[in-house]
């Protein structure tokens, strides 16, 4: 719903501000993180729920005092009153742009992907603790320079997408994160601080990834239907990608160990990417045979230079993604 907001707002404004407002949610959580180690250490793990309770609290009221329905800011921004047509306004409308095959590879490959960010999130302490012999703080400490490195991806997540698109970004995430989990296999207990280095790609594997997900997925919803969509992402990708990462991310662990499971998970990514980069090399190889590739660079090269930055917002289509194109 927030994203769904912030979305919403970017549209009426006609600037894209999502991950310049996105970042402040990743410097609170590393910081929170970094707090909750140091607390867990040194007075116990009980007060970590107190506080959670605490901040919970507020953020549920913060929320129901100043967010409202997005729906009628997209509206304002694209100059209607507010009346619906009977096609954009129907459930059938949204069920039509949710099967449409590019809309389910979409998901589907964010489901994937959620599933290898789940056996990072959820057993990597596990694995940090028990493996590894590293404490609470450490734990603390790796979260803390994750956010560290997602604020500056977060803030500068619009630019990188005009130059990059949604496949180019796609596919640094999945590069950046082959590399970092499979990291975590060649780590020992002697070597276990090293962990830190590997956390910095982090930034390109969250805060790149979501946030051409979150542009993709904006791209591809009715205004009217925008927080459904943002809601479809956020379940595909936290709720079951994670759940079921976790799943079967546990069971690998404990029958076979954590390094076998995240071999295997760092392995099952790489395929996405081998994928991402096939599709790309595929679209680039047609559009050089039918003569399309070079004007069609230099007039996006041109309009980038030439247009303001408040058109610039909407010069990513999702015709342009090559994963989900039939070019």
């Amino acid at each position: 719903v927030v994203d769904a907001h912030v979305l919403a707002l970017c549209t009426r404004l006609k600037s894209n501000v999502y991950g310049q407002v996105r970042l402040y949610g990743a410097a609170s959580w590393g910081v929170g993180a970094f707090a909750m180690g140091v607390i867990n250490d040194f007075y116990g793990f009980e007060y970590n729920f107190i506080l959670y309770g605490s901040l919970s609290a507020a953020a549920i009221l913060l929320a129901w005092w100043k967010i409202t329905n997005p729906a009628p800011l997209a509206q304002q921004a694209s100059g209607t009153d507010g009346e619906k047509d009977s096609e954009g306004s129907s459930i059938q409308h949204l069920l039509t742009v949710l099967l449409q095959w590019r809309s389910i590879a979409f998901f589907t490959e964010m489901l994937v992907v959620g599933m290898g960010v789940g056996v990072v999130e959820r057993l990597l302490f596990i694995y940090l603790m028990t493996d590894l012999g590293g404490s609470a703080m450490l734990c603390g400490t790796v979260v803390l320079v994750t956010v560290a490195f997602e604020i500056p991806i977060f803030h500068h997540a619009h630019t990188i997408l005009i130059h990059l698109g949604h496949a180019g970004c796609l596919s640094i995430a999945y590069l950046c994160y082959f590399v970092r989990v499979w990291g975590y296999t060649l780590l020992t207990p002697e070597t276990r601080h090293w962990i830190l280095a590997l956390e910095v790609l982090h930034g390109f594997t969250f805060a790149l990834l979501y946030s051409a997900a979150v542009e993709y997925a904006r791209l591809l919803a009715p205004p009217e239907w925008s927080s459904l969509v943002q809601s479809v992402l956020n379940v595909t990708y936290y709720n079951l990608g994670n759940g079921l990462g976790a799943l079967l991310g546990g069971y690998i662990m404990q029958n076979y160990g954590a390094r076998t499971m995240y071999r295997g998970f760092s392995a099952m990514i790489c395929v996405l990417f081998i994928f991402r980069i096939t599709a790309i090399t595929v679209k680039a190889c047609c559009q050089r045979v039918n003569g399309e590739g070079s004007s069609r660079c230099r007039s996006i090269r041109t309009s980038h230079h030439t247009l303001p930055q408040q058109v610039r917002v909407e010069q990513v289509h999702v015709d342009d993604d090559p994963a989900f194109t039939g070019q």
